[in-house]
């Protein structure tokens, strides 16, 4: 879909600027020249098959990062995290950030309002509910 979307001309590849969209779109963050230049090489631009392949590994290494980090926070191994947690990361990543919003933070993420935020909950917070691959 996001491929279809940004080679709006049609072309059957995405050109720099398409692919800076698409990345934007994807992960939330414009790519530098530099970094464009290292996934197009020498290429004009980058065909369905190549721009799937390096959607699908970033997919991969991004499941593996949030799993990763949700057992960092779930320090007792109880498998869903609990305010104190949540408290205690926000602490290490995000220092500044009162309390009161914390709270708050981990109320909206608990879908079934017993204060607990299980996996999926906190998988569904770090990729902002983004099924548009």
């Amino acid at each position: 879909k996001i491929f279809d979307h940004c080679d709006e001309d049609k072309k059957g590849f995405l050109n720099r600027e398409d692919l800076k969209v698409a990345m934007l779109i994807l992960f939330g963050y414009k790519p530098s020249k530099y970094e464009i230049q290292e996934l197009l090489g020498n290429e004009k631009g980058m065909k369905f098959e190549t721009f799937q392949s390096i959607v699908s590994s970033s997919k991969i290494d991004q499941d593996h990062e949030i799993r990763d980090m949700f057992h960092m926070f779930d320090t007792r191994c109880r498998g869903f995290l609990g305010y104190e947690d949540v408290k205690r990361a926000f602490k290490i990543a995000a220092s500044r950030i009162p309390e009161a919003t914390v709270r708050a933070c981990c109320e909206e993420l608990s879908k079934e309002s017993d204060g607990r935020i299980g996996y999926r909950e906190f998988d569904a917070a770090m990729r902002h509910s983004d099924d548009s691959v």
